[in-house]
Parts: structure tokens; sequence; C-alpha cells
């Protein structure tokens, strides 16, 4: 009784401080959706300028547009926009029709609001001949290839979004202090075999060490150019992509970024991912000598493959310095990341590879499936093809992927100097899907550990 005490007075502290931290990280969402359905003519685009005073201008980047897609059909359109607007300059196409919007609606990140239709008014709007307003609807007719009217946002409705808005932010907090904490404790029910893994690297770093750099250099033994494999193979297959997407399919600059930066600042943290990943898992088997030893830690196995993958890795982010050099690009404050997503992606490979070689040695299959899904995950991270392709509706299910992370992380650090604490949400999940790893690696390695001899 006393130690169940014990874990639930642990629970809940992690809880309460987790809850402290978060609630001083995660800001209020002060977002909030204008909601309607439309039939128009034809199809066309509907675009709103957003007003957050009397005194705004009508600009390109404060304005959003949805397109309509098919005529005389009845569409929703959803426009984003942040809870300061006051007023809506909506523009209704660009050529004479006669729109009918319905259904016309505010709507927090859980709930809707109707929206008054006499908040759509004719006052300062132009090329508009006519407002009907019937019950639930408002058809306009427009006379022009600029028509628009206004809409006032209520400060009623406002305040009501912003209360269901913060509602929302505590829901999160407490559900993301609540997982943190249960794999905050699960970590500590291993504590000593944690502990005992750090005393395990740090008494057999030179062993590591050795074990890591002959494994590299065996890699290639045999061939005329040794480990200059390693770094020529990368090299040509950057070059292949660069061509093939570049100069044969004419991908031009991703978000005013030159191709080969932004494939490169990609493409590099997952040859390591993969190089890692896939080596890390057959650790046990190739080594099978050393796992039949009684007195041999064979959790350094995994570790040693990772670092040997990391020899290349390094010489390839002093590439990738070297060409965005070229480029004019010169190390800033943020590049300083590169060496947080170097562990984060160093500490997922190994978590996930405690598992996967504890598994092969009595599921020989489970190589060709790691291998399978690497090859499917070079296509499904955004490392070829920028995630805005996407819908926007979409776009999480690649967040699932924990290489995801790290590719965004290492183009965050190069190109869009953002700091990792600043995508706060996407960093708890890695580092809390990392730690489950961890823990579910730590434990089956433990139970699978006296058999190992046995089956190899």
């Amino acid at each position: 009784m006393h130690k169940k005490f014990k874990w639930i007075l642990v629970f809940f502290i992690i809880v309460v401080a987790c809850s402290f931290l978060l609630n001083m990280v995660i800001k209020t969402p002060g977002t909030m959706h204008l909601k309607t359905n439309i039939t128009n003519n034809y199809k066309d685009d509907f675009q709103l300028y957003l007003l957050n005073s009397v005194d705004d201008e009508l600009t390109e980047e404060n304005s959003v547009k949805e397109n309509y897609a098919i005529p005389n059909a009845v569409q929703e359109l959803k426009f984003k926009m942040d809870t300061h607007v006051f007023k809506i300059r909506f523009d209704l196409g660009t050529q004479p029709s006669k729109p009918t919007l319905s259904d016309l609606k505010l709507t927090s990140l859980y709930q809707d609001y109707d929206l008054p239709l006499s908040n759509v008014t004719m006052k300062n709007s132009n090329q508009i001949s006519e407002i009907a307003i019937k019950e639930s609807s408002v058809s306009i007719q427009t006379d022009g290839i600029d028509p628009y009217i206004y809409v006032s946002i209520p400060n009623s409705i406002k305040k009501e979004i912003l209360r269901d808005n913060a509602y929302i932010k505590q829901f999160i907090v407490i559900g993301i202090s609540l997982i943190v904490s249960i794999v905050m404790c699960l970590l500590l029910r291993i504590r000593k075999d944690i502990i005992h893994l750090l005393r395990e690297m740090k008494d057999h770093r030179e062993l590591i060490y050795r074990l890591s750099l002959n494994d590299f250099k065996t890699r290639y033994a045999g061939s005329y150019l040794g480990v200059v494999w390693a770094f020529v193979q990368p090299v040509i297959t950057v070059l292949i992509y660069w061509f093939v997407f570049e100069v044969g399919f004419r991908s031009g600059p991703v978000q005013d970024v030159p191709f080969i930066l932004w494939l490169v600042a990609g493409i590099v943290p997952w040859f390591f991912f993969a190089e890692s990943l896939g080596n890390s898992t057959n650790s046990l088997i190739e080594y099978n000598y050393l796992v039949k030893k009684v007195v041999f830690q064979i959790r350094v196995l995994p570790f040693m493959k990772i670092i040997s993958s990391g020899y290349v890795h390094i010489f390839f982010i002093l590439i990738t310095l070297l060409i965005y050099g070229v480029y004019g690009l010169y190390p800033d404050i943020y590049y300083i990341q590169l060496i947080y997503y170097s562990i984060a992606a160093f500490f997922m490979v190994y978590s996930i590879s405690l598992i996967t070689s504890s598994l092969i040695v009595f599921f020989k299959d489970l190589g060709q499936i790691v291998s399978l899904v690497l090859q499917f995950g070079m296509w499904l991270t955004p490392i070829l093809w920028n995630s805005t392709m996407l819908p926007s509706q979409f776009r999480w299910i690649l967040k699932i992927n924990p290489a995801y992370y790290i590719v965004e992380g290492y183009r965050d650090s190069l190109i869009y100097k953002v700091w990792f604490w600043e995508r706060y949400n996407q960093s708890i999940y890695f580092w809390l899907l990392a730690a489950v790893f961890f823990f579910l690696g730590i434990v089956i390695m433990k139970k699978l550990k006296p058999h190992f001899a046995d089956v190899l």
C-alpha cells in the first residue's frame, strides 16, 4: 500500500509540474473560422480580407482564399482567421454572378456560432446591385469583376470563441501532462536498468569506439576504394535525385529556397536515420559470437552500429555546410540545433533498435519488414517533395512519422531559422514516442536476453 501511494504521489507531482510548464509555453489558440455553404453559377475564387482595426490596409498577407469548384452545387467554404478580426471584406469571385450564402457561422475549435445575416451589409460594397436576405441564406447579385461586401464580427461571439479556445487549451495541457506523467513513471520503474545502461556505455566507451571504427572499416573491406564507398554512394544518390527533380522535372525553388539546398537539408538526416536503423537492427545477428559470451553487454551493439553510421553523417553535415556556403548562406546561431536534432535522431534510432534487434533473433523476416518500411518511409517523409502539397487536413498523418521531426528540424536549422521549442507540440510528441520505444526496448531486450545464445 505504501509503495502504491508513493507512485500515486510521484504521478501527481509530475502532472502538476508538467501542467504548470505547459501553461507557460502553450498559448491560448487565437484562431476561429468563418464557415458558409455557397452556391454559385461558376467556378471561382472567394477571398476574405481581414481587418483588425479601422486603419488596417487591405493586403494579400492579411487575406485567405478558398476555391468554389463545382458550379450550381452546394459547397462548404472554410476561412481561417484570428480572433482580433472585427470586420471582413468578402470578395465574391471575379465575374458577374449570383452566389447564395447559407449557414453562415463562426467556429471555435469545437463549436459553431451562427453569424446573423444582418451583419452582411451593402455599406461600402462594390459592384453589388442586390442583396436578398431570407430566413437562413442571403443571395447577392454581383455586376463586375471585383465585387465585395463587408461582414462585421460581433464581439459577443468572439468572446465565446476565446472562452472555448481557452477550454481547449486546458484540455490539451491536461492530456499532455497525463501522458507525460505515465511515460515518466514507466521510465522511473526501470530507472535501475537505465542507470546500469549508462554505466555500461561509460565503462565500455573505448570498446564501443574500437568496435564502431572496425565495423565501419570492415563493411567495405576487400573493395579497392574501401571506406571511400561509404561517402561516394550517398553523394551519387543526392546528385541523381537533384538531376531528376530539378533538371528533369524542372522543380523550381521551394519557398524561395534553391531546390538543391532544400533537398540536401532533408536527405542528409534521412540517410543517417535509415542506415543506422537498418544496421542496428541486424547487430545481434551480425555479432552473434559476442552475444554468446556471458560477460559481454549486448546492449552496446546497436549503440555501436549507430555510431558507425554517424561517421558518414558527420561528413555529410560538413558537405552540407560547404554547399550552403557556396550559395552564400553561412553558419549562424541556428546551426547549433543540428547537434540537438542529431542527438534526437540517435536516441530515436537506438530506442527502436533495442526492440528490432531483439525481435529479429526470433523472427528473421523482421529485417525485410524494416527495409520495406524504410523504403516507403523515404517517400512518406517530405524529403523529395514539400508537405504543403498535401491538403492541410491530411498533414497530421506525416507528422506521426518520427523521421518527419528530424527532417523538418534540419530544415528549420539551415533554412527557416526556427527554434525547436517554437514547435513544442511536435517536440513533445517526438520525445514521448522515443521514450515509449526506449522503455519497450529495455524491457523486451531484458526479457529475451537469456534466450539469445540458444537461438543464435
